[in-house]
């Protein structure tokens, strides 16, 4: 899946150090926003995120992570915004919507809009 080669971990300072000692197995980890046209995705996978399975481990083996939409600084519902009127899987999205953040979202998901955004504000044909 194409938006994984673009998730790239992000420090997290002394936060890092502090919980590798007290949680070596289930480190916190976060990765940067990926910039798609307006909109940033935040694609987060790791112990204290929503995905599946819930532990910290390479990011190409979760079946499910948390996400969140970003656009001016904001986070927002995709539902609600005109850009995403011509994404059939919004709704599928939206039904993990969890006060700002979509829960445990399929990566099959994540990726359809990840190709959706990109086709629409870089152009181009989406990647099987």
């Amino acid at each position: 899946m194409e938006f994984l080669t673009q998730l790239e971990e992000r420090e997290l300072g002394d936060k890092t150090a502090l919980r590798a000692i007290f949680e070596p197995d289930n480190m916190h980890r976060m990765h940067k926003g990926i910039q798609v046209g307006p909109y940033v995705l935040s694609i987060q996978a790791s112990y204290y995120h929503y995905c599946s399975p819930r532990i910290t481990m390479e990011t190409d083996l979760y079946s499910e992570m948390e996400m969140a939409v970003i656009k001016d600084n904001e986070f927002i519902s995709i539902v609600d915004d005109e850009n995403f009127k011509d994404f059939e899987q919004a709704y599928l999205i939206h039904d993990s919507w969890d006060a700002g953040v979509y829960a445990y979202v399929d990566v099959q998901l994540i990726e359809g809009l990840y190709q959706y955004l990109k086709t629409k504000f870089e152009g181009g044909h989406p990647h099987e």
